[in-house]
């Protein structure tokens, strides 16, 4: 008869992460006094089941670019996959490059409208556009995304702040108004 497996040592946090993420406990080695599972160990193990997840559902990365905390990928999956992480796919395909581009320009449009009618702003456009397209390889595709997010980047930092006024500013604004409008009928002077 075959023994049964000894139940993993882990620390009461460990054990309810492992619960929380999914992760088996008898799967993964520890690193705390005498082996006992920790909680970075569980976290270690929780993103190799990730990275398994992802390599079962058949994702490909095809480029990762970007500066430090701005680091982005292009990423191949799977349509079956897609559906499992975020939904249908079809409801997503109305969802374009072109229109999140076109909604950030409009947000620049708001503080700097000449922006809009700049070289950067058509490139950005026509950037999106190349996304977008079907036929381009995932290469071509990856170059034209980290042209667009600088072209976005170069249009938000030209783009003046938007005015932060606080509530006791639009109550001056008012008060003087209203004094103006009580100054100008006790005014008795002939027009």
């Amino acid at each position: 008869m075959a023994k049964a497996k000894a139940k993993a040592k882990a620390t009461p946090k460990a054990a309810k992460l492992a619960k929380e993420l999914g992760v088996d406990l008898t799967r993964v080695k520890g690193s705390g006094t005498g082996g006992r599972i920790v909680v970075s160990d569980v976290r270690a193990a929780a993103k190799d089941l990730d990275a398994e997840r992802w390599q079962a559902a058949g994702a490909t990365v095809w480029s990762v670019f970007g500066k430090a905390d701005k680091r982005r990928a292009l990423v191949e999956i799977p349509l079956d996959a897609v559906a499992a992480l975020v939904g249908d796919p079809e409801e997503l395909a109305g969802n374009s490059v072109v229109t999140a581009v076109e909604r950030d320009l409009e947000a620049i449009a708001e503080r700097a409208p000449d922006l809009t009618e700049t070289a950067e702003a058509a490139a950005a456009l026509e950037l999106a556009k190349q996304l977008d397209h079907p036929y381009n390889s995932a290469h071509s595709k990856s170059l034209c995304a980290r042209a667009l997010i600088d072209a976005l980047e170069q249009l938000r930092a030209r783009a003046p702040e938007a005015p932060k006024g606080d509530r006791l500013d639009d109550l001056s604004a008012k008060r003087a108004a209203r004094r103006a409008g009580l100054a100008g009928a006790a005014d008795p002077s002939p027009a």
